[in-house]
Order: structure tokens, then sequence, then C-alpha cells
């Protein structure tokens, strides 16, 4: 099991290294889903809610949303700016944070 652990990891670091679009595509998908948690944060926090429970949820309609409503960055474009349930606007903010912190992971691996 470790070794095939370890052939899967020197594998994705090969194709990183040697793949630049794909390792640019990656390092985007991992700013963004940073950016997603960075979300969380800001909403939670100063709430003093739970970081982990409940899911996540509209705010207004208190839905749980769905996974595949919860992909950073597409989700918020696909549903164009509402909650799927209710239809309430969401705060461009989430987009924006999601997509800024996707391109400064972007930025970080083109400048390495």
């Amino acid at each position: 099991m470790w070794l095939e652990t370890e052939n899967f990891l020197s594998t994705f670091w090969f194709l990183i290294k040697t793949v630049p679009m794909l390792a640019a595509t990656f390092f985007f998908l991992v700013g963004a889903c940073v950016g997603s948690f960075l979300n969380v944060l800001i909403y939670r926090v100063p709430r003093r809610m739970s970081i982990i429970r409940p899911p996540s949820m509209c705010p207004v309609c208190k839905t749980k949303i769905k996974w595949y409503h919860n992909i950073p960055i597409f989700s918020y474009v696909f549903l164009r700016g509402r909650c799927a349930y209710c239809g309430v606007k969401i705060p461009i903010r989430y987009f924006l944070v999601e997509l800024g912190s996707a391109f400064v992971f972007l930025l970080a691996y083109l400048s390495l």
C-alpha cells in the first residue's frame, strides 16, 4: 500500500513539473478551495459559529447546500449568484474571495 502511494505521489509530482499547464490548473484549483474555506471563516468566525458544523447552508432559507452547489467559483457562475432553493442573491464577495485566492496561488506558482 505504501509503495502504491509513493508511486502515485512521484507520478503526480513528475506531471506537475513536466506539464506546466497541469500545474497551473492544479494551483488555481487549490487556491479556489482555500478561498472557499476563507469564506467560511469570514462568515462564521465573527458570529462565533463552528467552522465545521453545521454544513454550508443558505443564510436566508437555511437549506443545506448540496455538494455540487458548493464548488468554488463555478457554482457561483452556474447559479448566477443566487441560492438554488430560495433565489436570494449571494453576495459577490464569495465569488471574489475564491477567485482572488485562486489567482494568488496561480501567481505564486508562476513566480517560482
